[in-house]
């Protein structure tokens, strides 16, 4: 710890090359001194954050990531080139409104009227909002879980069927009418399978953070796909 601590330090010396200085700031309870969270980010982080953050910010916040069950966060930028740049890193105890609100701020990637991209934990929403930003999902994460909940399909004919149809709901533009006769066609697929038929509800009403003919208004991306990415353009 006083390794991490000493290391996390030194981030906050000015860099003479860029002319700011990086960012590691931990938080612990008053009574206690319990770490409840932090975060870091290096100088040219720094200027990702405030040069590209105004147009978007990816963020997958990964359970469990160290022995200590922190919230990892490493949020992601897309830069003038169109690819994807780091934006620091956070670490929470739990993902709540709060705590990825104070994160997101102290990061600097809170700009209005950007757009955040996230996974589908059930307080970006509300993180997104009080931001006044654009939220959509990582549409990765959606298509994932539609292949789980049509498992339980038995017919592979209908099975196919329901597959071909989530990926045309997800990735494709479509008309609102072309839409709602492919979520029609689902849920006759689906019939009174209940956790198949909630899924299919979750993506209909949640369409405009969800499927492809409203997210890609702003972009769309899946956020694994753009950590991938980001290691190939090393």
């Amino acid at each position: 710890m006083c390794i991490f601590y000493a290391g996390g330090l030194k981030l906050r010396q000015v860099c003479v090359k860029l002319g700011v200085h990086g960012k590691f700031v931990t938080l612990t309870a008053n009574d206690t001194g319990m770490l409840l969270g932090w975060y870091a980010q290096h100088p040219l982080e720094v200027l990702n954050a405030r040069v590209y953050g105004v147009d978007g910010v990816f963020m997958d916040t990964t359970h469990n990531a160290t022995k200590f069950s922190f919230k990892t966060g490493p949020p992601v930028v897309i830069d003038c080139f169109g690819r994807t740049a780091p934006g620091g890193i956070c670490q929470v105890r739990e993902e709540e409104i709060d705590s990825m609100e104070q994160m997101l701020a102290a990061l600097e990637l809170n700009a209005p009227g950007a757009t955040l991209a996230t996974d589908g934990g059930s307080s970006w929403s509300e993180v997104a909002r009080s931001h006044d930003q654009h939220h959509i999902e990582d549409t990765r994460h959606d298509s994932e879980n539609g292949d789980v909940k049509a498992n339980v399909i038995s017919n592979k004919k209908d099975k196919a069927r329901f597959k071909e149809l989530k990926n045309k709901v997800l990735y494709k533009f479509l008309s609102d009418e072309e839409l709602n006769s492919a979520f029609a066609e689902m849920r006759a697929i689906a019939g009174d399978n209940v956790s198949l038929m909630n899924w299919i509800k979750r993506i209909d009403n949640g369409r405009t953070l969800r499927t492809a003919t409203y997210t890609t208004k702003f972009f769309s991306c899946s956020l694994k796909g753009a950590l991938v990415k980001s290691r190939w353009n090393r």
